[in-house]
């Protein structure tokens, strides 16, 4: 049953052999005292949540693999994911009871958990193209900024891209693109950064870069040298844009 293609067969071959109500049987039969449950002492307990701690064989990248492998030879993904949607489709009270916890008592409302999630797989481990020009751009400027962008540094939930060393200033760098509807536009985007950051007493400088290469001009980086150099003078939250004919906006902190 190690071999993904050995539980592959036995899994087609019980198909059809298993009770599917096995769990509501079971269920009725602790009810009936036809069955005994498992008791497990609260120090047990203690001593399984310890050593799970300690050594999940789960953190192991082979036994996950060796576990993904031959849960996807199974099926049992399908299973899974076909039995929860019946589930959700036959029990509307859990639907809402769900639906209102996670408005209520969302896990990524608290700002450790958020910060843990975003700090593993959904953040980018390496700075993008556009970080890594605006970096360049700093280094060739002397402009006393380190790279944070791969979860070195957070405030309340959120990853700056830079920071001014020894100063509460940040620097977020985006291109302007819209991903989506109301994304990384003045509203939707730069002005609510700036008031995260502000908010817990940090000012923000945000610099929305051209996204091709050709239009970063000669002129349009004299005049984000100009921008950047405010902002570390001054201490003031501040919005980039080019061109120069859209405006850039300064903000006091």
């Amino acid at each position: 049953m190690k071999r993904p293609e050995i539980a592959a067969k036995v899994a087609e071959a019980n198909k059809g052999k298993r009770r599917p109500d096995v769990s509501a049987w079971r269920r009725q039969a602790y009810a009936d005292g036809r069955l005994t449950p498992p008791v497990m002492s609260a120090e047990w307990r203690l001593r399984a949540s310890e050593r799970m701690k300690r050594d999940n064989p789960m953190r192991r990248p082979e036994v996950a693999a060796k576990v993904n492998a031959t849960s996807l030879a199974s099926g049992a993904y399908e299973r899974r994911g076909e039995a929860s949607r019946q589930f959700w489709a036959t029990h509307p009270e859990f639907r809402a009871a769900v639906v209102q916890r996670m408005k209520t008592r969302n896990p990524m409302f608290d700002n450790d958990t958020k910060e843990r999630s975003l700090s593993k797989t959904r953040l980018h481990l390496s700075a993008s193209k556009l970080e890594q020009w605006f970096g360049r751009f700093c280094a060739l400027h002397t402009v006393p900024v380190w790279y944070t962008g791969t979860g070195q540094f957070w405030v309340k939930a959120r990853n700056p891209d830079f920071k001014v060393h020894g100063r509460k200033l940040i620097i977020e760098v985006t291109d302007g693109y819209n991903r989506t509807p109301g994304g990384r536009t003045l509203d939707g985007y730069a002005i609510p950064t700036i008031q995260h950051y502000e908010g817990h007493g940090f000012s923000c400088l945000v610099v929305m870069l051209p996204p091709h290469m050709r239009h970063r001009t000669a002129a349009m980086r004299a005049d984000l040298k100009r921008s950047v150099d405010l902002f570390l003078a001054t201490g003031w939250s501040q919005i980039w844009f080019w061109p120069r004919s859209i405006g850039s906006t300064a903000i006091p902190a």
